[in-house]
């Protein structure tokens, strides 16, 4: 089966570090995928789909039939009930512009979690858990207190194993790729973390917390710091 992958983007994983960005498209295109970049794909018809491939006048329009299609769209936050707001203010794509030392978008209004305007290499459920937990804490300092609290959110830096199919991979730590570590163990690795998290919570959480952030990474991990991520 042939395998075709349509991005309107200009390049794949725009928040992981470069070396990350390589690795797989290499693994992809080594392994027969097609890439295409800065496409749109329409629905045309039953399997039958339109790859819009440039902008404006110059972009290239083919029909292509597939045996399935899995859309993958990101998310859109449902704020539309905010856009008039005199309190709370929305990011031009609709996020909740907050403080991101205290997560607030106004004095005792809070926004967590994928509605927040933050890096969206922080959008994981990791960070959200961690998030509504803050916030919890301040919420119930505030009822306690009559008083805003002034503690500080410091977000902990992400781990993600990048499995590329099941003997391959890639590690990120922070904002730092891990080209020291094996790729054969990632899928491994993985599925480690993804039965650590789901048969021993909350106590991944407690120990993300501890994690050392930048500084510590520099001194293992090959430094290539991720772009900031592109406002589609």
């Amino acid at each position: 089966k042939k395998v075709t992958l349509a991005t309107n983007a200009h390049e794949l994983l725009l928040d992981c570090p470069s070396q990350t960005r390589e690795k797989a498209q290499t693994w992809l295109l080594t392994h027969g995928v097609d890439i295409f970049f800065q496409t749109k794909v329409q629905e045309h018809a039953v399997n039958t789909f339109k790859l819009i491939r440039g902008n404006g006048a110059d972009a290239v329009t083919t029909i292509s039939q597939f045996d399935s299609c899995f859309w993958c769209i990101g998310g859109k936050p449902r704020t539309e009930f905010l856009a008039n707001s005199l309190i709370v203010k929305l990011d031009p794509r609709g996020f909740v512009q907050i403080d991101q030392a205290t997560r607030q978008a106004a004095p005792g209004i809070y926004a967590i979690g994928d509605v927040a305007a933050k890096s969206d290499a922080q959008r994981l459920a990791s960070y959200a858990h961690l998030e509504g937990e803050f916030v919890a804490r301040a919420i119930l300092k505030h009822a306690k207190s009559g008083q805003l609290s002034t503690d500080q959110y410091i977000a902990p830096p992400r781990f993600v194993a990048l499995s590329l199919g099941p003997r391959d991979g890639a590690f990120i730590y922070d904002s730092y790729h891990i080209s020291m570590f094996p790729g054969r163990l990632v899928p491994i690795l993985k599925m480690v973390i993804e039965a650590w998290f789901i048969r021993l919570l909350p106590m991944p959480y407690a120990i993300l917390k501890l994690l050392p952030g930048d500084v510590a990474a520099r001194f293992w991990c090959k430094k290539s710091k991720a772009p900031s991520p592109a406002v589609a």
